[in-house]
């Protein structure tokens, strides 16, 4: 807590007839981080990529591409059947195999055969559709050619005569026409409309030149496929094939949903597996080696040693090497150590970036701070407990499917509990949708006066303005923490402590309790600016006006928290005015408000958000933190479907 894991670097020698046992009982604990080793200092040898590599590869991109081609049959599940899986708990470690030969085994019986039937249902499927494009394409042609009523074969299959079939646009018949009798071409047919649809005859040997003529004047050829009988017969005999076609399209796709149906948990169960292997095989990249012995380099959190040294000594049968190696905080990895109720804060930290190995790690502050100013945001009673609801309803669906979405919920769960609070001690249930009477249980009206008439409205602004310099201080000694840990005194004299003097200064000035306060004050402002340009020249007088701009920056939080309010009643008012509409009015009122109060309780969601990770990011993280680390990425395989991987 407030400083991030501590760790330890391993140089660890095994015999290469025990990698493989070792590799696996890392895997599957998320223990260490395999870095690359300088295989030319330590004159070892690389490993090459094994035929286990190869035909896990392989294997891997057969499964995907089997997934893949059997997934576009999947049915599309009901909203219901969707909302239902939510609650479903998930079915893990069903699938269990052990050794490389009994895979190969599983592969090469039932793997194989799935992804050799899903590539020939493909394979028809293609063939089908390049079959229905075609003939599309075709009654696309025909269906501008039906005026003609002639077998269609006497269009093509002249020796020396071409008959040329195309449209123009009704206007330019007249020059196009002129044209052709330049050409001495021959107008067979002539059918008009919109487009005139021409049928053109002429010696083979001119037929380019009429067309470079025709092209001009917008004619578009029309070219005849090479079909026997009518038009409007071969139309009708084209759509009969397209509806067999769609028939048998429709064959393969309950052929494909059958074999996915019956095959999909297999199948994501041996992508799991295969990809699991293949990073195994992959680690050994980073490994070197010589006839008998593998080497290679891990980072272990500190208080796992123990267990690490343990997990050795059990799968090599006590018949490894360890030697401690030293390293630099930049090559660290980073990982957080948090209690549980600041451990979902994690997620807003690494949205800016990861302490650095040996500075603090600010995710309890985050815990803190963020709650109490989305609450201040917020600040509506009403709309804090619908929030309440649908944060645990999704710590209860997709809270269960993804660490991301649960770190959500919780911080959204915390945020309603502080909105709830400062929504009735600022009187505000969906606006005034309770009108005054929770006003009188309200500690504070935000829009009305204190009992002595004083402005309700200044003193929130005050206690806000407050609130945003303590949490700039915060930023600020923590500031002044890192810098004197990395002996930075130059750094803390200019660029830290004339802050802590700006604010006594202006304390000083504003309570002006005697002249000599106000010199003081005014001697501290003097030396906080001096200290700035020393540390800055002339642009650290800029910092001043920034700290200022910063502690302002928190005032937003009064703005949503007045503005939820505010639209909130805005809504009440105008649903009232609905009353007025004989017999439907009060439907149409309830409708309204809940509409409207659901608008207004998304909108105020994203910016209650928003603005208070503004607030940490912009104007807290800028006292102290920088977020250089590289966060730690252990060895480790997660399973869903594996249930043992040795």
């Amino acid at each position: 807590m407030l400083k991030p894991i501590r760790f330890k670097k391993f140089g660890v020698i095994v015999h290469l007839k025990d990698l493989e046992k070792v590799l696996a009982s890392l895997h599957n604990i998320p223990l260490v981080e395999i870095r690359e080793i300088d295989r030319k200092e330590r004159k070892l040898s690389e490993f090459e990529t094994s035929e286990k590599a190869k035909f896990f590869s392989y294997w891997l991109a057969k499964t995907r591409r089997c997934l893949a081609i059997l997934s576009q049959f999947e049915r599309k599940k009901s909203i219901s059947e969707q909302i239902s899986e939510f609650f479903q708990p998930e079915q893990k470690g069903f699938f269990e195999v052990e050794g490389f030969g009994e895979l190969k085994k599983i592969i090469e019986k039932k793997l194989k055969l799935i992804c050799e039937e899903s590539e020939l249902i493909e394979r028809g499927m293609k063939e089908l559709s390049e079959r229905e494009s075609a003939i599309k394409e075709e009654l696309s042609i025909l269906q501008s050619l039906k005026a003609l009523d002639v077998p269609i074969e006497l269009l093509y299959g002249y020796e020396r005569i071409n008959v040329i079939v195309g449209k123009v646009p009704f206007e330019l018949m007249e020059s196009l026409e002129q044209e052709i009798e330049k050409e001495h071409a021959i107008v067979i047919r002539k059918f008009i409309g919109k487009e005139t649809l021409y049928v053109l005859a002429i010696e083979r040997e001119k037929t380019e030149n009429l067309m470079k003529v025709l092209r001009r004047l917008g004619f578009e050829r029309i070219e005849i496929p090479e079909k026997k009988g009518k038009v409007k017969d071969i139309i009708t005999s084209l759509k009969k094939d397209l509806t067999e076609i769609k028939k048998a399209k429709m064959v393969l796709r309950k052929k494909g949903y059958a074999l996915l149906e019956k095959n999909q948990k297999f199948l994501l169960a041996m992508l799991e597996l295969l990809e699991i292997r293949k990073e195994r095989e992959d680690v050994l990249a980073a490994f070197g080696k010589t006839e008998a012995l593998a080497n290679f380099d891990v980072f272990v959190p500190a208080k796992e040693e123990k267990k690490f040294l343990n997990l050795l000594k059990k799968t090599t049968n006590n018949c490894y090497y360890v030697e401690e190696l030293s390293f630099d905080e930049e090559e660290a990895p980073v990982a957080l150590e948090n209690p549980s109720f600041a451990k979902p804060y994690e997620l807003i930290l690494k949205m800016y970036g990861m302490p650095s190995y040996n500075s603090f790690d600010p995710t309890l502050f985050i815990a803190i701070a963020f709650p109490i100013f989305f609450g201040l945001a917020f600040s509506d009673a009403g709309y804090g407990i619908l929030l309440l609801l649908s944060s645990v309803f999704m710590l209860k669906t997709i809270g269960k499917k993804s660490q991301t979405y649960e770190a959500l919920a919780k911080i959204l769960l915390h945020g309603s509990i502080t909105t709830i609070i400062f929504g009735f001690a600022f009187g505000s249930f969906f606006g005034d949708l309770l009108g005054d009477s929770i006003k009188k249980v309200a500690l504070l009206d935000p829009l009305g006066k204190l009992p002595d008439g004083t402005n309700a409205t200044i003193v929130f602004m005050g206690g806000i303005l407050l609130l945003g310099i303590a949490h700039l201080n915060i930023g600020i000694a923590l500031g002044i923490a890192e810098a004197l840990k990395r002996r930075k005194y130059w750094h803390v004299l200019t660029e830290k402590i004339p802050f802590i003097l700006l604010q006594a200064s202006a304390a000083l000035l504003v309570l002006n309790f005697s002249i000599l306060a106000r010199n003081a004050g005014i001697a501290l402002m003097l030396l906080s600016i001096i200290l700035l340009m020393l540390g800055s020249g002339p642009f650290g007088l800029m910092k001043i006006t920034g700290f200022l701009g910063n502690a302002l920056s928190y005032l937003r939080l009064m703005a949503l928290g007045l503005a939820t309010f505010a639209i909130a009643m805005s809504i009440n008012i105008l649903a009232k005015m609905f009353l007025a509409i004989p017999y439907i009015g009060i439907l149409l009122m309830i409708v309204f408000l809940v509409v409207a109060h659901l608008a207004n309780f998304i909108f105020n969601i994203l910016s209650s958000f928003i603005h208070p990770l503004r607030l940490h990011c912009v104007e807290f993280f800028s006292y102290f933190f920088e977020g250089k680390g590289k966060e730690f990425k252990p060895f480790y395989a997660k399973k869903r479907y594996v249930k043992e991987v040795v």
